[in-house]
């Protein structure tokens, strides 16, 4: 259905700012500007913890039965459980993405990270999780109808939480941003319809780790 997923899209853009090569290239004649001048006033609430509010869910689109599963990821990325059913998904874009979907590719696991190598020692030193959330969220709020963000937990460590409704088609998009104890920014990603994303939620929430 996509022929680009949204995180792709709204990764691609996050590499352009601020020379991340997470999902594609920065041009080299391309400046890339300070973060300040790429991050939108997406809000991190801490008192959110996620998506119980978001519109155009409710519980029912959870499915309480249990699901056979594969477990995909690499020692870079991570690791997460997805339906046994997904198969390998491939952005027509191509980049450096780890995806799986469903068959008719509109329900897609994503897992990834935020490669600083671009940046200065002093850039990298100051560049903070929330900064790598706050920057993915706004460049995602540039084609999502509602963005929301929370402050939640996964692999027993503080992460931050980017949720996005689509309403052309309906859609949703959940992606977490957390580092691991050697410092390095992940990012995991689900995106689909509503009757197959909080399932998918649910999947990394119990079952993402860095090590398989």
């Amino acid at each position: 259905m996509f022929a680009r997923t949204k995180l792709v899209a709204a990764s691609s853009a996050l590499a352009l700012a601020l020379s991340l090569v997470a999902c594609g290239a920065t041009p080299a004649d391309e400046p890339a500007p300070e973060p300040a001048d790429v991050i939108e006033d997406v809000e991190l609430d801490e008192e959110d913890t996620g998506l119980d509010d978001a519109e155009g869910l409710t519980d029912e689109d959870a499915d309480d039965a249990d699901q056979a599963t594969q477990r995909i990821g690499t020692p870079d990325y991570g690791y997460v459980d997805v339906p046994a059913d997904y198969i390998p998904f491939t952005d027509v874009v191509g980049g450096t993405d780890l995806q799986f979907s469903d068959v008719t590719g509109t329900s897609i696991f994503t897992l990834n990270t935020f490669d600083l190598s671009s940046l200065s020692e002093d850039e990298r030193e100051s560049f903070t999780l929330y900064d790598a959330a706050q920057t993915l969220a706004g460049n995602i709020s540039q084609a999502a109808d509602d963005v929301q963000g929370a402050t939640v937990e996964l692999c027993g460590r503080t992460a931050y939480q980017v949720y996005a409704w689509y309403e052309e088609d309906d859609t949703f998009l959940v992606a977490w941003v957390v580092d691991d104890p050697e410092g390095t920014i992940h990012y995991v990603c689900v995106e689909g319809p509503g009757d197959t994303i909080l399932d998918n939620v649910e999947l990394v929430e119990e079952t993402y780790a860095f090590e398989g």
